[in-house]
């Protein structure tokens, strides 16, 4: 979370550009302006509070200049996609189960949903990780951002149930073609 990465041919490779020094919770463009925001509110539901700036579209980054209070009202909502105000694709998490090994809950992947009018809606995602970002670029090509955290089958008293998993590097997903609202 602490390193920025930039592509410049459409994810097939990345460069590291910048090491913040601190967790990275989005990203805001105002202007010719690309902000780094480092804090989150709402359970890790919005982004806020610009640390870092580039005018260059993210190749080079330095301390942000402005007293804080100049962005005091910036969020930027990290976990949903909206096409209006009653159309958006959310990440919902999953309840956790029992952990009936060592006790406790194991958590389960997130799921991300598409809601319209109001009404939860399937939407098919193949991988099983935790999301932490969502994003709609202007051609409706979704990007989701999933940790390194994995979950694996695990065979336990004829009973399968999964586990999470870590140490795998963080990945971003992203549709090969327009998300339809």
């Amino acid at each position: 979370m602490d390193e920025l990465f930039i592509t410049t041919d459409q994810g097939a490779s990345w460069q590291m550009v910048y090491d913040a020094g601190v967790g990275i919770a989005g990203f805001y463009k105002h202007q010719k302006e690309l902000l780094a925001l480092n804090g989150f509110i709402n359970g890790e539901q919005e982004a806020i509070h610009p640390t870092y700036s580039s005018v260059d579209n993210g190749r080079t980054w330095q301390k942000w200049k402005y007293d804080v209070k100049v962005y005091d009202e910036l969020r930027v909502e990290r976990k949903i996609v909206r096409k209006g105000s009653d159309s958006y694709y959310a990440i919902v998490p999953q309840e956790p189960i029992p952990d009936e090994v060592h006790g406790g809950t194991l958590r389960q992947p997130d799921r991300l949903v598409k809601v319209v009018n109001g009404s939860e809606l399937s939407f098919y995602f193949p991988f099983e990780r935790t999301l932490q970002y969502l994003y709609m670029d202007a051609n409706d090509r979704m990007y989701v951002g999933a940790d390194g955290t994995r979950f694996e089958w695990q065979q336990v008293d004829a009973n399968t149930r999964r586990y999470p998993s870590y140490g795998e590097p963080a990945i971003i997903y992203i549709s090969r073609k327009p998300i339809k609202f």
